[in-house]
């Protein structure tokens, strides 16, 4: 198996609140996610990235992948090459 980048990854997610709030209680903190994973894939939109990677004789692949918008990412750094 080739080595895979592991990454660190902080990236805005969306979401939504019901109800009434202050528009002065908005905490645009709640909204920054922090993953580690491995980089299982890439084009101009996503970085994918993956818990767990085995190679193709092993376990067959990567388990729980995520596609993290790249536009989404305020902050990536490489933690293995």
């Amino acid at each position: 198996m080739a080595n895979k980048e592991l990454l660190y990854i902080e990236w805005l997610d969306h979401y939504t609140e019901q109800g009434w709030h202050p528009d002065s209680l908005v905490d645009m903190d709640a909204t920054k996610v922090k993953s580690v994973g491995y980089k299982i894939g890439e084009n101009k939109d996503f970085i994918v990235l993956a818990a767990s990677h085995a190679s193709e004789s092993g376990n067959g692949g990567s388990l729980q992948r995520m596609f993290i918008i790249k536009n989404n990412i305020i902050k990536k750094k490489k933690l293995y090459v």
